[in-house]
């Protein structure tokens, strides 16, 4: 099973206040004809349309020292998790959620900021004082 994200609490309840409700806490995605599993951190569904569900992972980026190691390690995670998704024919849309003032200071690096655009993911951003969300970013 995946490690819980220790800023997990704060932008599951960010989602919520916006009329999202878990589904799945991780998701499982199949792979390798079930013989392995790779686990997204949630799946969730909105209660204002019934219809809409979204993956989230969710990456707290807490150690400024490792934040260009954990930026490599998700992106290569978020699109794993997008292949296996995409292998298993599930389309619900794939986000990545972080803390609103670390995606402020990842934007402004341009390869980063080159980087997330052309990879195109789809970013959630918390600001945590608040549980709230601040950005929506789709592709």
């Amino acid at each position: 099973m995946p490690a819980l994200d220790q800023c997990e609490p704060q932008i599951l309840r960010a989602l919520y206040k916006q009329g999202w409700h878990i589904l799945d806490k991780p998701l499982a995605i199949r792979v390798e004809q079930g013989q392995r599993y790779l686990f997204a951190d949630v799946r969730l569904s909105n209660i204002h349309t019934q219809d809409e569900i979204i993956i989230v992972e969710i990456k707290c980026f807490s150690h400024p020292r490792t934040l260009m190691d954990d930026l490599y390690s998700a992106i290569g995670q978020y699109t794993i998790y997008q292949q296996g998704l995409m292998l298993n024919s599930v389309f619900s849309k794939l986000f990545l959620a972080m803390p609103h003032d670390i995606y402020l200071l990842l934007r402004q690096d341009k390869l980063i900021a080159s980087t997330l655009n052309h990879v195109k993911i789809n970013i959630i951003t918390v600001n945590f004082e608040r549980e709230e969300v601040e950005l929506w970013i789709t592709y």
